[in-house]
């Protein structure tokens, strides 16, 4: 089994250069490949085609920075663990002392 770790504070962001960085983290994350269309639609059909098991593990998952377009990637990544059987998503939850 693969397991991908996914930071959720730099999963979002505001500007079309901030967006294209968030793709390019999860393409390299995910080994998608070099056609990757750098886009939610684009994610949705590489992670819900047939694949190794993998567990994606979402860190800082309950932060403002989920909101916008991050939380846009985390629902992708929800509807897309749903379809494929193969995809385990889980969140974290940090405390502070």
């Amino acid at each position: 089994m693969r397991t991908i770790v996914l930071d959720c504070r730099l999963l979002g962001g505001d500007t079309a250069e901030e967006r294209r960085a968030t793709h390019e983290r999860l393409a390299e994350a995910f080994g998608f490949p070099s056609y990757y269309g750098f886009n939610l639609d684009a994610l949705y059909d590489c992670l819900t085609d047939p694949c190794e098991e993998t567990e994606v593990i979402l860190t800082h998952s309950d932060g403002e920075w989920t909101e916008g377009y991050c939380g846009s990637v985390i629902e992708v990544l929800c509807e897309s663990a749903a379809e494929n059987r193969n995809l385990k998503l889980f969140r974290t939850v940090e405390f502070t002392a």
